[in-house]
């Protein structure tokens, strides 16, 4: 999720759309993380995309460690991005009330 939410609007919907095969999902989020990278060798700029939830997902895994069934590394992470996809957070065009439920509903 986190991949085509970064990506941009026509990656977001076609997954919420369900019209990739679970292979597709997962080459077309490598692809756009080898964009990213290869884009931004030294993190300078666009690659700071890549870190979309992990500030507070890092934050609650902190928490999370103590407890006897902690959460998954990217169980955390979706949780950050679901805090950084509130409207009340940030706006993008894709980052609609939409898209919004759609990364709560896959949590």
């Amino acid at each position: 999720i986190k991949s085509f939410a970064i990506a941009d609007e026509a990656s977001f919907r076609a997954l919420e759309a369900g019209a990739l095969s679970g292979e597709e999902m997962i080459l077309a989020a490598l692809r756009v993380k080898q964009a990213i990278v290869t884009a931004d060798e030294r993190e300078s700029g666009v690659r700071r995309a890549l870190n979309f939830g992990h500030t507070v997902g890092h934050a609650i895994e902190s928490i999370e460690e103590s407890n006897d069934y902690p959460l998954f590394h990217g169980e955390c992470v979706g949780l950050g991005m679901l805090c950084m996809s509130s409207p009340d957070i940030v706006k993008r065009p894709y980052s609609s009330q939409n898209g919004y439920s759609y990364i709560m509903e896959r949590l």
